[in-house]
């Protein structure tokens, strides 16, 4: 069990490290401006937005350029986070199972 506590908290150290983070994505659009420009011949403006969820309603906001590198980031420290949320979720079920289902048996 002093393993898994030892486990336990270095995950939740991980976690911790990882909490700047934010739901959603990056995505990438090439649009046409309208005007009489090179985009109107092939070479498209790339406008990068963060797609995200909220009631069921997907909501992208537009990021500056030097905005985007930052917004991925903290979009990959999302993924983190879920993925050490499910370990430390295992740790917890096979300490419960330990503590509670095995003794007496």
């Amino acid at each position: 069990m002093a393993m898994d506590g030892r486990k336990k908290r270095g995950k939740i150290r991980r976690l911790n490290e990882n909490l700047d983070m934010l739901i959603g994505s990056v995505i990438v659009n090439y649009l046409k401006c309208g005007k009489n420009c090179v985009c109107n011949k092939g070479e498209k403006h790339r406008k990068y937005y963060l797609s995200t969820k909220e009631g069921g309603k997907t909501n992208n906001l537009y990021l500056p350029p030097d905005a985007v590198k930052e917004a991925e980031e903290m979009s990959r420290r999302y993924k983190k986070v879920k993925t050490i949320l499910q370990e430390i979720s295992r740790i917890n079920y096979e300490t419960l199972k330990e503590r509670h289902l095995t003794k007496g048996r």
